[in-house]
């Protein structure tokens, strides 16, 4: 998989608003930040302000995290996780479909991780990678559960294809290898964006038609 797929009305507005209630309300947020190292690399932006330390990018605000399943930890059993994993597996499940209705390929997927983004106004993310250049096995998944309007969303860096820009618009996804150049930005002024984040390892291709 070399570029990035788009869809649309992924789950239904009942569901994305049930999602951003649960996580509103919900103890377990940790403050957000861009790792580089072993697991990522962060690449300094002028569009994207960040301080590098150690191995991590911190930004002024990145928002805060919301980490429901990660392959190398306990899987928590409490209802909170078990619902919104239970709706991440489903966003996933939808956007491989559609994926394999778009002419990919790919063997079964391995869940890799479930994390939930929340940004303010002031929060703003930095340019990354969730795994490292060389490793070509992941795929990730971006889903917006809200809509903040044009300028807020997802900036996505293709190796000699350019710069794509995907608006947070509710019930939209997008899926990218995982070793993508990325970043996301805030919300709008007095407003509140909320995405999904699902990493799984699967090798899709683009099947070739003759």
């Amino acid at each position: 998989m070399e570029e990035v797929i788009s869809f649309t009305d992924i789950l239904t507005p009942e569901q994305n608003f049930f999602i951003c209630q649960l996580l509103r309300t919900t103890n377990g947020w940790e403050i957000a930040y861009d790792q580089r190292g072993e697991d990522c690399n962060v690449i300094n932006d002028p569009t994207y302000p960040g301080v590098l330390e150690g191995k991590f990018c911190y930004t002024s605000d990145s928002g805060f995290v919301q980490r429901t399943y990660d392959y190398n930890k306990p899987v928590r059993n409490e209802e909170f996780y078990i619902e919104l994993n239970g709706l991440a597996k489903l966003v996933m499940k939808i956007c491989i479909k559609r994926a394999k209705q778009n002419g990919y390929h790919h063997n079964a997927p391995k869940l890799h991780r479930i994390f939930w983004n929340y940004y303010s106004s002031a929060s703003h993310g930095s340019l990354h990678k969730d795994v490292p250049e060389e490793d070509t096995s992941y795929t990730s998944i971006v889903y917006y559960l809200n809509s903040t309007g044009t300028g807020h969303g997802t900036k996505v860096i293709l190796p000699g294809d350019g710069e794509y820009f995907y608006e947070s618009k509710e019930g939209n996804a997008i899926m990218f290898p995982s070793n993508t150049l990325h970043g996301g930005t805030g919300a709008p002024h007095h407003k509140q964006r909320w995405c999904l984040n699902v990493m799984f390892e699967s090798d899709f291709k683009r099947v070739s038609v003759d």
